[in-house]
């Protein structure tokens, strides 16, 4: 089981869809449809409850995702559905039903396709998925105690 939150999904959202973008057909890749197909159903989830937010404060929704506040009272407006909206997104745990041991690094890599690189900026925004064997098999160092 993987759990994020809101602010962390959200954060790596654009990155997930680049690394699946950038895998060869097989394994890996149906692996990373399946996260894919249940962060964007947790994306579409939080789009739908941002704009209720900003219902809620008096914004005028535009069609889609976008909208307006009063002019008059927009100051207010913007930092009542910031706030609510920020809690929301760091509070909020999204659980998915998946192990990182099947996301390991090493595997992501051979899946790579070589006309579509992975960059080093879309993995480290998907630390919460990829299991790397090096890191987890190490000991946490120890600290030692300094002696004068």
């Amino acid at each position: 089981m993987i759990e994020i939150t809101l602010k962390e999904l959200n954060d790596s959202y654009e990155s997930l869809c680049s690394v699946a973008d950038s895998l060869t057909a097989g394994k890996m890749k149906y692996r990373f449809a399946k996260v894919l197909n249940a962060a964007k159903r947790e994306m579409e989830g939080l789009q739908e409850s941002m704009l209720a937010i900003a219902k809620k404060h008096g914004a005028e929704v535009l069609g889609g995702t976008r909208f307006t506040f009063d002019p008059n009272k927009q100051k207010e407006q913007a930092i009542a559905y910031n706030i609510e909206t920020d809690e929301l997104i760091r509070t909020e745990i999204v659980k998915f039903d998946f192990d990182t041991k099947y996301f390991s690094f090493d595997e992501i890599t051979k899946a790579e396709d070589a006309k579509k690189p992975i960059t080093a900026a879309s993995l480290s925004n998907l630390l919460w998925l990829i299991s790397d064997a090096e890191t987890q098999s190490e000991e946490t160092p120890k600290v030692m105690a300094a002696t004068a």
